[in-house]
């Protein structure tokens, strides 16, 4: 057996022991970096809002056309929409909680300035604004405490104490 030294001075040795190199260097790179796994299973991902049922009323509203999205990674939650035909968008991000095993899914949107279109972005805006905003999405109150019936590949139900949502994955 050739001397590792003797390999690599040789050119067709090297030419073997480069790739196994770099793989192996590529590897640990891999094993060391950003070592955050999500537990939310299933639920990451983007949901389009297909209805949100009133529970109190009966009423279920679909919201297909309307193109309003959760968009679910690791402990964040974001609500999007995108007008068809204009520029205007909507981004609002909010903090979540959920044990996968439970269903339990907390989710809470610290009150601040969301609006891309408002002159003043660092202007602290009310509870009552950023309730107007969670509406579309079948959300009442600032902090909302939700139970996740279904969720697979292609269907997310959720519930509260008010509402049912359901969703399909985008």
């Amino acid at each position: 057996m050739k001397k590792i030294s003797t390999i690599i001075k040789d050119k067709r040795g090297m030419r073997r022991v480069l790739p196994m190199l770099v793989a192996a260097i590529a590897m640990l790179y891999t094993l060391a970096g950003c070592n955050k796994w999500s537990d939310n299973g299933a639920l990451d991902g983007m949901w389009q809002v297909l209805t949100i049922e009133n529970l109190r009323s009966g009423k279920v509203t679909d919201v297909k056309d309307a193109q309003r999205y959760y968009c679910i990674n690791l402990h964040v939650v974001s609500l999007t929409y995108c007008a068809p035909n204009t520029l205007k968008d909507f981004h609002m991000t909010g903090n979540l909680a959920y044990d996968r095993h439970s269903g339990s899914l907390d989710l809470d949107f610290p009150v601040r300035d969301y609006s891309k279109d408002k002159p003043h972005p660092d202007k602290v805006v009310t509870d009552q604004e950023v309730l107007d905003s969670l509406r579309p999405y079948g959300l009442y109150s600032i902090r909302t405490h939700l139970q996740v019936e279904k969720v697979n590949g292609s269907r997310l139900v959720m519930r509260s104490d008010s509402v049912l949502i359901t969703c399909r994955r985008f």
